[in-house]
């Protein structure tokens, strides 16, 4: 299934994947010239595990709630089931 996800922020994309038995993806894609702050616990991914970011500097080592996602660069996110 395909999700949109509403993040309130100019040029950026976020859309959910899931499959039914299987982990779901969320994908952010900023398509912007400007950095953008994703607030991950209004995005849903409170508790997903970061898989991979196409910007090769970026620290994928998840430590706070706000991710800064650089200027025309995208992360893939993998959902994390809740207890």
């Amino acid at each position: 299934a395909y999700e949109e996800i509403e993040l309130g922020l100019p040029d950026v994309l976020a859309y959910r994947r899931t499959h039914p038995g299987s982990d779901g993806f969320v994908v952010v894609l900023n398509f912007g010239d400007d950095s953008r702050v994703i607030d991950l616990d209004k995005a849903g991914l409170a508790k997903a595990d970061i898989v991979l970011s196409t910007d090769p500097d970026a620290d994928i080592t998840r430590t706070t709630s706000n991710w800064a996602l650089a200027p025309n660069t995208g992360v893939l996110f993998r959902l994390v089931e809740s207890d």
